[in-house]
C-alpha cells in the first residue's frame, strides 16, 4: 500500500468511528510474538495492529489467538480510534497465557503448562509429567524393574524350617506388574 492510500485509509477510518465503537471484522494475519492481528472491516478498511490482550505488558495475562479468516468483534481502547482491541471471538485456534509463575497454552497440539521446575503436558501421545528433569514414567519404570527383580529373588528362597514362599503366588505378581500394569502405565503416560 502506498503512503497516499495509507493516509486516506486512517481518514476514512477516522471518519466510520464514534465513540466507545465496537464493529465486526475478519482476521487477515495474527502476530503470536506481539500478541497481536491484522482485521479487515465490512469496509475492506484494514486495521493492522489490533491488540489480543488489553495491556502491553507480558506478565500475567491471557492471549486467545482466533483463526485466520474467522470473524472477530474489535474495540477501541480509551478514546484513541488507533488503539484497538479484540474482545470477541468466531473460532480460537490457540490460547496461551502467564499467571504470575505459571505458564500454559492450550492448542491443537495438545495442553501444556508448566510452573517452577514442573511440567505438564497432555497431548495425542498422553499424559507427561516432569519436575526437575526427572520424568514420571521412566521413574515408574525403574520402580517396576525392582518390584520385578525383587519378585525374582524372593522365588529362589527356600526355606528349611516353617513355611515356603508361595511361588506360583509370586510369579502372579510378576506376570500382573508385566503385563497389566506396565501395559496401563504405558497407555496413561505414553
Amino acid at each position: 500500500m502506498s503512503g497516499l492510500d495509507s493516509r486516506l485509509q486512517r481518514a476514512l477510518q477516522g471518519l466510520s468511528f464514534r465513540e466507545g465503537a465496537i464493529f465486526p471484522a475478519v482476521v487477515q494475519s495474527v502476530n503470536k510474538t506481539d500478541k497481536s492481528l491484522s482485521v479487515v472491516d465490512a469496509q475492506a478498511l484494514e486495521y493492522p495492529d489490533v491488540r489480543l490482550t488489553a495491556t502491553l505488558s507480558d506478565r500475567d495475562k491471557i492471549a486467545v489467538y482466533p483463526r485466520v479468516e474467522s470473524s472477530v468483534l474489535v474495540s477501541k481502547i480509551g478514546g484513541s480510534d488507533n488503539t484497538l482491541v479484540c474482545i470477541a471471538y468466531s473460532e480460537v485456534e490457540a490460547v496461551e497465557g502467564q499467571l504470575e509463575e505459571t505458564a500454559f497454552s492450550i492448542d491443537k497440539a495438545g495442553v501444556h503448562i508448566e510452573q517452577n521446575e514442573t511440567k505438564i503436558s497432555i497431548d495425542k501421545g498422553g499424559f507427561h509429567l516432569k519436575r526437575k528433569g526427572k520424568n514420571l514414567y521412566n521413574t515408574l519404570e525403574k520402580l517396576f524393574g525392582s518390584v520385578q527383580s525383587l519378585c525374582d529373588e524372593t522365588a529362589k528362597i527356600v526355606v528349611s524350617v516353617g513355611t515356603t514362599v508361595d511361588i506360583p503366588a509370586v510369579n502372579r505378581i510378576r506376570q500382573n506388574i508385566e503385563n497389566t500394569v506396565k501395559r496401563d502405565l504405558n497407555d496413561i503416560l505414553n
